[in-house]
């Protein structure tokens, strides 16, 4: 009850602030709140937590949505083992999206651990059948592991959700032409 009032008086007071069009006292008010309502949940964890009582200032990680950012930056940046580490954390929590399995996914196939890559994107097929771009993901890294076969039926799966979609993103048509061209090549006779 004491967080839902904390985060209500939040709201209110970005509410205000907002109307005022004072940005800086803004994001201040709602940060002093945050870091209180993250103080009294970190306490209530119990005294295994390291961090019980406290939330530092600098701690840029303090919620899911941050750590993901953070994570995803590091993929970016060539980070895979500090993104790596952040993306456990959040599947280890027991609630990531299909997204976060596959940027785990992603960050263990940098760190040349194909089976671990295999097992996050098959977790996110899991929560995500149709996801386009995890099919995309598995279909390519079996085919770069040598299974071949296997490889086909996720770009197949993968081109067929294709055909069911209004938009399709520049990413995910570099991804389908790979899938075409791999399918492709089946029908035709190796050259000698």
């Amino acid at each position: 009850a004491t967080v839902k009032r904390d985060f209500s008086q939040a709201v209110q007071a970005g509410q205000i602030a907002g109307k005022a069009g004072d940005d800086n006292a803004l994001t201040a008010g709602f940060n002093g709140i945050l870091q209180t309502v993250l103080h009294r949940r970190f306490r209530a964890a119990g005294a295994g937590n390291r961090r019980v009582g406290r939330v530092a200032d600098d701690d840029v990680y303090a919620l899911p949505a941050e750590r993901l950012q953070a994570a995803l930056e590091a993929l970016r940046a060539g980070r895979a083992g500090e993104a790596e580490a952040l993306l456990d954390e959040l599947t280890r929590a027991g609630n990531a999206a299909a997204s976060t399995w596959l940027a785990l996914a992603f960050a263990r196939v940098n760190l040349d651990r194909a089976e671990e890559a295999l097992l996050a994107v098959d977790r996110a097929l899991q929560l995500e059948p149709r996801n386009i771009r995890a099919l995309l993901f598995k279909a390519d890294h079996l085919d770069r592991l040598g299974r071949d076969r296997t490889a086909l039926g996720f770009y197949q799966g993968a081109l067929r959700v294709a055909s069911s979609m209004a938009q399709i993103p520049e990413d995910v048509r570099r991804g389908l032409a790979r899938a075409e061209e791999v399918l492709g090549g089946l029908g035709q006779p190796d050259p000698l």
